[in-house]
């Protein structure tokens, strides 16, 4: 059960995380994603965890976990969001300060998976990693490594959007725990914000007498 708690505490940082908008344009011979923040501008999502393994509590298969990120005020480049929503049964309520890039830089999320982006027009088909914190102290002393790339533009549902491909590794924390996860984050060009993500993710804890394992996908649609 710890096993399952700490790794829903993990991957719930993804639906702050993925308010890393950006507003995609092209720039020379490729696109600067860089964050369009508006007062008032409310955002809503819904997030579905669906876990599977062994070490799944009987219960615990699926978990609904809407969420808004609504702009409280923005000034030099760094927006104030308010973020409202649900984890484990509980409510959250917090608020955070994020640049234009993506990067979280007041505050803390309950899981800083940002996917931020660089301060210069990407390429299609360029990487770029990022050391990604974790706050939650289910969570501490874990260190969490991402990779992402610029896979391109394609059309989804009839609206333009830019795909970006995510790899995460991490080890450590509670547990001795690893975790490997691989993915996809699409955002909208039209007004720079995510329209959906999917990140599937395998956890080992490998405290106590025999390893524990856990395999999630993380779903996470724009209303």
């Amino acid at each position: 059960m710890k096993t399952f708690i700490v790794s829903s505490l993990v991957v719930g940082g993804l639906a702050l995380s993925n308010f890393a908008s950006a507003q995609v344009t092209k720039e020379g011979a490729g696109y600067r994603f860089k964050a369009k923040y508006a007062k008032g501008q409310v955002l809503k999502y819904d997030m579905t965890i669906k876990s599977s393994g062994k070490d799944v509590p009987a219960n615990a298969g699926t978990m609904s976990m809407p969420f808004s990120l609504t702009v409280k005020d923005f000034k030099n480049g760094i927006a104030t969001i308010r973020y409202q929503g649900e984890m484990m049964g509980q409510k959250v309520d917090q608020t955070i300060k994020m640049d234009q890039y993506g990067k979280v830089v007041g505050g803390q999320a309950m899981s800083s998976i940002n996917a931020t982006f660089p301060n210069r027009a990407l390429k299609v088909g360029e990487s770029w990693k990022m050391d990604i914190p974790m706050n939650s102290p289910m969570a501490a002393g874990m260190k969490l490594n991402g990779t992402y790339k610029f896979v391109g533009l394609k059309s989804v549902g009839g609206k333009q959007v830019a795909h970006i491909g995510v790899n995460l590794a991490g080890a450590g924390g509670p547990g001795g725990m690893k975790i490997t996860g691989k993915g996809a984050i699409y955002v909208l060009v039209a007004d720079g914000h995510m329209s959906s993500a999917t990140v599937d993710q395998n956890m080992v804890m490998s405290s106590g007498q025999k390893p524990m394992t856990l395999k999630m996908n993380v779903s996470i649609k724009r209303k």
